[in-house]
């Protein structure tokens, strides 16, 4: 109880800091305490630490990136972190430490695809169709680049040396690093058939919906929080499958 307490008082303090820094709106603060406190309850200081690697380099490569870089709700915090939690939270009732390989996969996961989307968009070579390797607009969903595919490796390699400090396997810190990286590339493919957006005015092709654009392409169901979501989850499951099979 104690430590549960304790996690939640740092993650409400980080938080609230966040919300105040514009990193994070009202649901998403909420939502980053609650998956702050159960990481720091039932997994302790480390899990905590590499889950605030991941936010707090997310959130400084995006303001870094763009000034004007949006809040994060609710649905992006659960899409980022929310497996990890789960896992975190299983590994603390079981004791079974398959759980914490599966919450380090998840961040890897998470990091890697930030990192690429986030410093892929500063790439000085023009980003390309993953399959067709025709050039695509620099940012938009599905869209790859070289910057932004070295940047998922290293964003993977980040976690997987971290986790060591948990688990110290060498194989562990393979997986970790190929899952973050794999599960980048899997986000580029389902940003492929993401709702896409038109504007009216400019013609350019676009993920978000404002008032300026119109529908293009796309499922109109599946933003990039859903493709960040099921990336995460395919990796996650994947892994999975393979160590109930050794």
């Amino acid at each position: 109880m104690t430590q549960l307490m304790l996690g939640f008082v740092i993650s409400a303090a980080i938080a609230v800091l966040a919300y105040y820094k514009d990193a994070l709106n009202t649901s998403g603060a909420t939502t980053a305490t609650v998956i702050g406190t159960i990481i720091y309850g039932f997994g302790g200081p480390m899990p905590f630490i590499i889950l605030m690697l991941f936010f707090a380099s997310s959130a400084l490569i995006g303001r870094f990136n763009d000034t004007d870089a949006p809040m994060r709700g609710s649905l992006q915090v659960l899409a980022s972190a929310g497996f990890g939690a789960y896992f975190v939270l299983r590994y603390g009732v079981s004791g079974h430490q398959y759980y914490l390989a599966l919450f380090l996969v998840s961040l890897s996961v998470s990091t890697a695809d930030t990192w690429s989307s986030e410093l892929g968009r500063m790439s000085k070579t023009p980003s390309f169709h993953p399959f067709k390797l025709k050039p695509m607009t620099k940012g938009l969903s599905g869209a790859v680049s070289f910057l932004g595919l070295f940047a998922a490796l290293m964003g993977s390699m980040v976690i997987a040396l971290t986790g060591l400090v948990i688990i110290p396997d060498l194989t562990l810190f393979v997986v970790v690093i190929i899952s973050g990286f794999i599960g980048a590339l899997i986000d580029s493919w389902l940003g492929l058939v993401q709702v896409k957006f038109k504007d009216e005015h400019t013609a350019r092709i676009e993920d978000n919906k404002t008032h300026t654009n119109v529908y293009h392409s796309g499922f109109k169901h599946l933003n990039n929080t859903g493709v960040n979501f099921l990336s995460n989850g395919i990796v996650v499951l994947i892994v999975y499958v393979l160590i109930l099979s050794f």
